[in-house]
């Protein structure tokens, strides 16, 4: 079954601890998860939590940093400091972006504004624990937000991490416990394959 191996809410240097014969010692952290100028960071992803009406209306919508700032959103824990070569090597959709000769908002400020359903905002830390490395990313993966991993992984085209997530939840489709949140979790994100592999 999928278990929580670790806090997937926590941003910046993961300073958790584990024990290693009798000793405690640091555990690994991510590089997004470093200091952003200690990880020589080059981009700045902005994460908007909207509803799901918001979503249906507004799908795949961007906002430029210009309407962020007059919203005045400023949650720090909804920004996260990456790296470009690391997202685009795994990311359709942020290759797509990065290799943009558009001179935009978002390129000059070396910063993305999405807008994301609450739950898919929730995930983003393990999504990008994976993007970053997916041997350990995948030890953030649990049946709380397996689903709304598959949505960010179609959502961004990260295609190794849609496999990988959707292989587990096939598996983990039998138990009765989680094929009630599987099922409660695609209709948020209008997975109508999902939906199917479950009735």
């Amino acid at each position: 079954p999928l278990l929580c191996y670790f806090d997937s809410t926590k941003t910046g240097l993961d300073e958790s601890v584990e024990e290693d014969e009798g000793n405690i010692v640091p555990h690994r952290s991510f590089l997004w998860r470093q200091n952003k100028d200690e990880s020589f960071s080059d981009w700045t992803i902005v994460l908007i939590s909207q509803n799901s009406h918001e979503q249906n209306e507004n799908d795949n919508q961007e906002t430029s940093l210009e309407q962020v700032q007059t919203s005045e959103v400023s949650d720090k824990e909804n920004q996260f400091h990456v790296h470009r070569n690391i997202l685009s090597s795994v990311s359709v959709y942020f290759k797509s972006q990065f290799s943009a000769k558009v001179d935009s908002v978002e390129q000059r400020n070396s910063t993305s504004t999405i807008h994301l359903h609450p739950k898919a905002l929730e995930a983003f830390p393990v999504f990008l624990d994976y993007l970053y490395n997916p041997y350990e990313g995948k030890l953030g993966f649990c049946f709380e937000n397996a689903v709304a991993l598959r949505h960010l992984a179609m959502y961004f085209g990260v295609d190794m991490l849609l496999k990988d997530i959707t292989d587990i939840i096939v598996t983990d489709i039998k138990r009765r416990d989680s094929r009630k949140i599987f099922f409660e979790e695609a209709k948020i994100f209008y997975d109508d394959k999902l939906l199917e592999a479950i009735k």
